[in-house]
This record gives C-alpha cells, sequence and structure tokens, in this order.
C-alpha cells in the first residue's frame, strides 16, 4: 500500500516537473513603477496626478479616486490608468468594482501611447471579468504594445507567452529574446525559471538537466521558491547530478516556506519514508 501510495506520487511529482505549465504570476493591481521608467513624454500628466497617486500608494484609496477620476475624465493618461486598474479589481478593494469602465479607462490611456496602461490591459485580458471573457490573443497584442515601446514589465510577460504558446504561437528563439531582457529586470527570477524550463524540457535546444539546474538554483538564490521545489526535485531524483539528499531537504523546505504545495507533500513522503520513497 505504502508503496503504491509513493509511485503514484512520484508519477505526479515527475509529471508536474516535465510539464511546468505554471499560472503566470499577475503583477499587483497597479505597478509601482517610477516616471523614470515610463517611457515617453508624460511628464505634464504625471506630475499633474502625483497627490492622487501618493494616496493611492498611502492607502487612502477614496481620497485617491476623488482626485484623480475628474483627471482621468479630462484625458490624463496617469490618472486614468490607476482609475482603470482600480476598477477591474473584482475584490473592490480600491474601488466599486465596474469592470467595462474600468476597461475604458486603460483604453483610453494605452490610445495616447502610454505603455503601463498598454501592460496593464494585457493583465486584465489574462482575467476574467463581469461580461468580458479572458483573451489571450488581446493580452498578449498589450504586452507586445508596451514592450516594443522599452516598457520592461512587458518583457517576461512576452517571453511566457512565446515559451507556451499563451495567445501566440510557441516561438522560443523570440522568448529568449525577450527573457534576456527581462533578466535585467525585476522579473530576473521568473526569467531564470523560464530558461530551467525550455533547458530541462528541450524546447528550442537539446535537453540539458545540468543547465536547468543552474538556473533553477539561480531564481531559488533569489528567492523564488517555486525553482527551490525544481532544483530541490532534480538534486533528490539525481536528474543531471549526483542525488544530494542534504541539498534536495534544504531547497524543498525554501519551496515549502514559499506555499509550494507540490514541494509541501514531496517532502513529506520523503521524511516519512526515507530510501524507500525514492527513484531507483
Amino acid at each position: 500500500m505504502r508503496l503504491a501510495a509513493c509511485t503514484a506520487l512520484a508519477v505526479l511529482l515527475t509529471t508536474f516537473l516535465v510539464a511546468p505549465l505554471r499560472a503566470q504570476t499577475l503583477p499587483e493591481p497597479v505597478n509601482q513603477i517610477s516616471a523614470s521608467e515610463i517611457p515617453g513624454d508624460f511628464n505634464a500628466a504625471i506630475l499633474e496626478a502625483a497627490e492622487g497617486r501618493a494616496l493611492f500608494f498611502d492607502g487612502d484609496y477614496a481620497g485617491s479616486m476623488t482626485l484623480l477620476r475628474p483627471l482621468a475624465d479630462a484625458g490624463n493618461p496617469m490618472a486614468q490608468n490607476i482609475v482603470g486598474l482600480a476598477l477591474t479589481e473584482p475584490s473592490g478593494a480600491y474601488a466599486p468594482y465596474d469592470a467595462a469602465e474600468g476597461f475604458r479607462y486603460l483604453s483610453e490611456a494605452a490610445a495616447q501611447g502610454f505603455a503601463p496602461a498598454m501592460y496593464n490591459l494585457g493583465v486584465v485580458h489574462d482575467e476574467e471579468h463581469d461580461g468580458i471573457a479572458p483573451d489571450p490573443e488581446q493580452s498578449f497584442a498589450w504586452y507586445l504594445a508596451a514592450a516594443e515601446l522599452g516598457y520592461a514589465p512587458s518583457y517576461y510577460s512576452i517571453g511566457y507567452a512565446l515559451v507556451y504558446g499563451y495567445g501566440v504561437a510557441e516561438n522560443y528563439a523570440e522568448a529568449r529574446v525577450w527573457l534576456e531582457r527581462a533578466l535585467d529586470g525585476d522579473d530576473r527570477a521568473d526569467a531564470l525559471i523560464l530558461f530551467g524550463d525550455l533547458a530541462y524540457l528541450g524546447l528550442g535546444q537539446d535537453i540539458d538537466y545540468a543547465q536547468s539546474l543552474e538556473f533553477y538554483l539561480e531564481a531559488a538564490a533569489l528567492g523564488q521558491a517555486e525553482a527551490a521545489y525544481y532544483a530541490g526535485y532534480q538534486y533528490s531524483w539525481g536528474i543531471g547530478v549526483p542525488v544530494d539528499r542534504a541539498a534536495a531537504h534544504s531547497l524543498l523546505e525554501q519551496a515549502v516556506a514559499g506555499d509550494v504545495l507540490l514541494a509541501r507533500a514531496y517532502l513529506a513522503l520523503t521524511l516519512r519514508d526515507g530510501d524507500e520513497g525514492r527513484a531507483p
């Protein structure tokens, strides 16, 4: 009975690692991007909306909306971007939920070439909203539009879509171009995981388990719990590296601390059964 349970879990875990189709981690409802990171000449709009934006990030959402919504209605793209995202937050934490109005504000800002709004249209098209179904093709198109303007938060999203065919045909060579750019920004750890996936699965390259482990370990060192699970799994099973139970357990514990559920199940199994719970 115990052997059957171990075998079933091993199959589940192996399948998960071999096909790590993760749901994309979406950003917070409003991104704290500095004015200097926004491509284009929007200094006047940013300055005009600065007080309302500051209130928002201080947690005074009602006061922020009082200042920003009139500016948004007057065409200020920074205000439109924040109001649009506040209205498309389903929990209503920032403003009463109104997806149609939120999409309208974001679309108006995007039409002015405001890259953060383009990116955030990509985000909300990833989600299901009242009367608005997820649209991966629209999501990718908006991420790409923002990235082509030089908006760095889009780079990882484009790489992810191109690796897993989300709203666009898979193109591993093109994905690498965008992921290389993402390595220089806040999405470095997530980009490293995708490079690890490419090597582990042999997507657009030969399978290279040693290389995948290198990428996963670097991402884990940056605090990415999911990468710690993958690296721990490789150490545990001796995939591309000699079995190292101490390294495996340390990495799996990091993954558990980061709420990776499969890591919790696998670590519990190995601690309970020792060598008997492992693949030969």
